[in-house]
């Protein structure tokens, strides 16, 4: 079966997980000759909703299902603690065929909200997000840095997710710098931390070039330690290496690369790593191990590869009407609750 792909992103390229999940793979798709289009495609054989559990995601799965289409569901942002977002799994785990995630922690906490007759009823499968900002891998990174005496540290990442407050205190009594780029600066009060705007076309840029370490962790929930270590991939194909917590996601890639040695559990550990690595040499050899390997397991066209084959695999699903009734009823209810067309939010 060759398949064709049709996609239902849940936001736009300045959007990480879109970016990752969605229209980076329906870019490499087009250009090695696979069919797809963002948006509904009535000569697609393969929808795909990325987290979507609104209105739209309804109607895009409908339409997939008349017309012969198998439907999955790509979820990568999880919310168990809010009994509207497991209502919504719940439901939608009727009309799909497949589900699937960036981690396998992610896949556990999806399958259980399930019934066991919706776990054995669809196919499930976790793949990693590709490199990020891959157009910039060997654009940027062959321009020598900024050539301070003074090392930069770095995080970045959406501010709401900002967790390394210690490690910034631990940081900045080195004598490094340390160096935000987000959406915003949640440190803003702190006179002593720079701080860059996210730009998803100059991020690699202004990231190859001024950082020479870059820290990233995932210590707080069970939803947190599931995340994909996709900003710990990016930092190594731009080729600043990480020092990251001891947590799944960023161990595998760690234990991948040969630098389990740069993962902290405590601030002991993390002080120990961050003044190995104020050793220039010792950041060549870190990334000149962990690039190559980094490139050919998370490349676009390893990860492409790997879900256009688990695609082809796929069965559909039986289904009917009444599962897509109660999708709408349970958003008519939610609106009507909210006094408003909250049916429609993007959930």
């Amino acid at each position: 079966m060759i398949n064709r792909y049709c996609w239902l992103p849940v936001g736009g390229k300045d959007n990480a997980s879109s970016r990752l999940r969605c229209f980076n793979l329906h870019e490499y798709f087009i250009e090695n000759g696979i069919n797809s289009k963002i948006g509904y495609n009535k000569s697609s054989n393969m929808s795909i909703i990325q987290k979507r559990l609104d209105c739209k995601a309804l109607l895009f799965s409908y339409l997939s299902w008349k017309n012969g289409s198998r439907v999955i569901l790509d979820i990568d942002d999880l919310n168990p603690g809010s009994i509207d977002w497991v209502i919504r799994i719940k439901l939608f785990a009727n009309i799909v065929d497949g589900i699937t995630a960036a981690t396998d922690g992610q896949l556990k906490i999806i399958k259980d909200q399930l019934s066991i007759k919706q776990r054995s009823r669809i196919s499930f499968f976790s793949f990693e997000n590709p490199i990020d900002y891959s157009a910039g891998i060997v654009k940027y990174t062959n321009s020598k840095k900024v050539n301070n005496k003074i090392n930069t540290v770095c995080w970045f990442g959406n501010s709401g997710t900002f967790n390394v407050y210690i490690e910034v205190e631990i940081v900045l009594k080195t004598g490094c710098r340390f160096l935000i780029i987000s959406d915003k600066n949640p440190m803003e009060n702190n006179a002593d931390v720079d701080f860059i705007a996210w730009n998803r076309l100059n991020f690699p840029i202004e990231f190859a070039k001024k950082v020479d370490i870059c820290i990233l962790s995932h210590y707080g929930s069970g939803v947190s330690m599931a995340k994909s270590a996709n900003k710990m991939v990016a930092s190594i194909a731009l080729e600043v290496p990480v020092i990251a917590s001891k947590t799944p996601a960023y161990s595998g890639v760690a234990q991948l690369c040969g630098a389990s040695g740069f993962l902290y559990n405590d601030t002991q550990d993390f002080q120990l790593i961050l003044k190995r690595l104020m050793d220039s040499s010792e950041r060549e050899r870190y990334i000149d191990i962990a690039k190559p390997r980094i490139i050919d397991k998370f490349s676009i066209s390893s990860v492409s590869l790997g879900l256009d084959i688990w695609c082809k695999k796929l069965q559909k699903k039986t289904k009917n009407i009444f599962n897509y009734i109660l999708v709408v009823i349970y958003l008519c209810l939610v609106g009507v609750y909210n006094k408003s067309i909250a049916f429609l939010w993007k959930k």
